[in-house]
């Protein structure tokens, strides 16, 4: 991604929901995304495949497998979704159509992009449900009787469909039990190692994102602060915001009367404090952080934060 930046048209004029961000994910990766809600997580997920239409408009340049995104347009949009990149968006459980079986849903997609037989289709339906942990009898199955880690597990599995080089999954655990959240975690970072698939992972947890990730990005305000390898972003935070998530997670061997929290709430995309967007809630802000917005700044290796006081926390 160079400079990719999205825009929603409101009655009040445009509002920036993603502005001017840059990174990469190299093939057979993970990158973890994560921030509070409203901070332009799903926003970027969308316009990455070109998915907020006009009046919105989304600009700069994304780059599947060597291929500009931003640029296509028509059959030839069409055509590289699914096939270079998918997405399984928040809430799959509620993704299907509840009159029609898994094996339906599941063969879309496929026949859309594809010449395939009735029998090499139903052998593929069958290994893509075995590789997700599902045994191919559910794929004659109606969504309202698999459970909710099977329907996340299948929407996954479609996703994978056509070998895309890259796989967005937005808050891909949401409403899951924490243990089925792991299991899915860990499973699509089996998926991504086994095929090659480059992914970029959504979610609100920066715990379950540090065990499965390479690399994790962190966003505010429509903005990339952090930026880094998934170990080196959770024990040595740069970015203070960062720091004060990490301390907002629960612990199992720190005894606490009471969680963590950040003071204050996330900024209106459509009304953004000048400076670094995240001084009004920051305790080491100081007149600069409320004049100029930082640079990405790279302090250790690939690991780089926008913020004039790193590591103060």
């Amino acid at each position: 991604m160079r400079g990719l930046t999205a825009k929603y048209a409101t009655r009040s004029g445009a509002v920036t929901a993603v502005d001017n961000v840059n990174f990469s994910i190299e093939k057979g990766k993970i990158m973890g995304l994560a921030g509070e809600s409203g901070c332009g997580k799903s926003s970027l997920a969308l316009a990455m495949l070109k998915l907020l239409e006009p009046p919105n408009t989304v600009s700069g340049e994304v780059y599947v497998g060597g291929q500009e995104v931003i640029g296509l347009d028509g059959a030839s949009l069409r055509d590289l979704r699914w096939r270079k990149a998918s997405i399984v968006f928040q809430s799959a459980m509620n993704a299907f159509d509840p009159v029609h079986k898994v094996q339906s849903q599941m063969a879309e997609a496929i026949r859309a992009h594809t010449n395939i037989s009735t029998r090499d289709l139903n052998r593929t339906m069958d290994d893509l449900l075995r590789a997700v942990r599902i045994d191919p009898k559910y794929k004659k199955a109606y969504p309202h009787e698999l459970s909710g880690g099977m329907k996340q597990r299948v929407a996954i599995a479609m996703a994978m469909e056509l070998r895309p080089q890259l796989l967005i999954a937005d808050e891909p655990t949401t409403a899951l039990d924490v243990v089925t959240q792991r299991q899915i975690l860990i499973l699509m970072k089996r998926l991504s190692r086994e095929h090659g698939t480059s992914m970029l992972v959504i979610s609100h947890d920066l715990s379950l994102l540090s065990e499965v990730c390479d690399e994790i990005m962190i966003m505010y305000g429509g903005r990339t602060i952090e930026i880094g390898g998934a170990e080196e972003v959770v024990r040595r935070p740069l970015h203070p915001y960062t720091g004060l998530l990490l301390e907002s997670i629960p612990s199992l061997y720190e005894k606490r009367s009471s969680l963590r929290v950040i003071k204050g709430y996330p900024p209106s995309l459509a009304s953004l404090p000048r400076g670094c967007h995240f001084h009004p809630r920051c305790p080491y802000a100081t007149d600069e952080c409320t004049v100029t917005p930082p640079a990405m700044t790279t302090l250790d290796g690939s690991h780089a934060a926008a913020c004039y006081h790193p590591r103060v926390q």
